[in-house]
């Protein structure tokens, strides 16, 4: 039973493959594309080789998708997406046919989650921000910071993945998961649980957005930073698609998009997942490119695995050397100090790029992995070879 998952070097964002099945007739998951033409070009000429592998030289004969999954509106998530289904819409109008056949896809577009009002944010932007569509300027400088301008960017880039997967006959339904969530099957003996977001927490999001809104309305402050502000730290993080992975002899990855940890916990004890309040998988991918944001050192007592994927260059200090900290404090917690595991970077510490004019802190980096293994932890950090494009950890 083939169960792996491949994450390319997809810069600052995620970019995951699934492999599983009869590793004669591999079947595939794609969640995520990364932000820019470079990781879209990585991605693409992955599937290609995937395609010539299984033999589907003919030209009819596209590579299966059982399932394109975008985990969340992020343009370090989505973008790439954008751009694989733009592909087939431009191959299908040209010669009736794609180079891929997407069987099922997951998005939840920003306006599908909060409703209509997600047009508030968008007007009041535009004579602050040229349109972030894809393809065009995101943002003047002078006028908006540059996050709060991506926020903006990514609610349009989810309105174009929701109109060409509707081109394509997807129809992603609106995934949110109840307490009482079965596993879906994927056949070849695969299942996914949808984790999040929970039913209950999208409808306090919704009333807090609309509570949110009357407030800059009755302030006078309805203006893209404010409610750029409020998507940023709150809606984007919380509504992430989160799946639990499960082969059918019994071997589990926990995938999270940028879900948050204390939203996720909860999501988890909601489904009864948590036994003895802990939920052990093989593989844990990492919220949010390691950023220290979105996890507390509880998280890494509660949520245990032999094998951690984190994406991340180092751009806004991703993964941050404190999520490290947590993760060995987590572990030492749970009484796992002398149990081995193994840290997946998608790049190489000593590549990791700066942000904002200041280098990757390299060597604090380096004092708390030596610390860490002096401490007991047994443990070893793996990342692609320099002519590499991904990693791969199979299970």
């Amino acid at each position: 039973m083939l169960f792996a998952l491949e994450a390319l070097r997809a810069e600052a964002g995620d970019c995951l493959l699934l492999h599983y099945g009869d590793p004669a007739a591999p079947r595939l998951i794609v969640i995520d594309g990364g932000p820019t033409t470079a990781v879209y070009d990585r991605l693409r000429n992955r599937l290609d080789a995937l395609r010539d592998e299984q033999g589907l030289t003919d030209a009819d004969r596209p590579l299966p998708i059982e399932l394109l999954m975008v985990s969340h509106i992020d343009d370090d998530h989505i973008d790439g997406i954008i751009r694989i289904t733009g592909q087939l819409l431009e191959e299908i109008d040209e010669k009736g046919r794609g180079s891929y056949k997407i069987k099922t896809m997951w998005h939840n577009a920003f306006d599908d989650l909060i409703g209509n009002r997600s047009e508030d944010l968008r007007t009041t932007s535009r004579d602050a921000v040229q349109a972030a569509s894809v393809g065009g300027s995101l943002l003047d400088q002078d006028l908006v910071e540059h996050d709060t301008a991506l926020v903006i960017a990514s609610i349009n880039q989810g309105r174009t993945l929701r109109d060409n997967a509707n081109l394509l006959g997807l129809h992603p339904p609106l995934l949110v998961a109840e307490a009482a969530e079965q596993p879906r099957n994927f056949g070849a003996g695969l299942t996914l649980r949808l984790c999040g977001p929970l039913r209950t927490q999208l409808e306090a999001l919704h009333a807090e957005w609309e509570e949110h809104l009357e407030t800059l309305e009755r302030e006078g402050k309805l203006d893209q930073a404010e409610a750029a502000a409020f998507v940023d730290s709150s809606a984007a993080n919380l509504a992430s698609i989160v799946v639990l992975a499960e082969s059918e002899d019994g071997k589990t990855m926990l995938l999270t998009g940028d879900a948050r940890a204390d939203f996720l916990v909860k999501s988890l004890e909601a489904q009864g997942l948590l036994e003895n309040g802990r939920l052990h998988v093989d593989l844990f991918k990492l919220p949010h490119h390691g950023s220290d944001r979105n996890v507390e050192r509880s998280t890494f007592r509660r949520i245990t695995a032999r094998h951690y994927v984190i994406s991340g260059d180092g751009k806004h200090g991703n993964p941050e050397v404190e999520t490290f900290e947590l993760l060995f404090g987590g572990r030492e917690d749970a009484g796992l100090l002398d149990e081995p595991f193994t840290l997946h970077l998608t790049y190489d510490p000593e590549d990791f790029r700066p942000h904002r004019g200041h280098d990757y802190p390299l060597a604090r980096l380096r004092e708390v992995l030596d610390r860490a293994r002096q401490d007991g932890h047994d443990f070893e950090v793996v990342h692609p070879a320099d002519d590499e494009e991904s990693l791969t950890v199979e299970l």
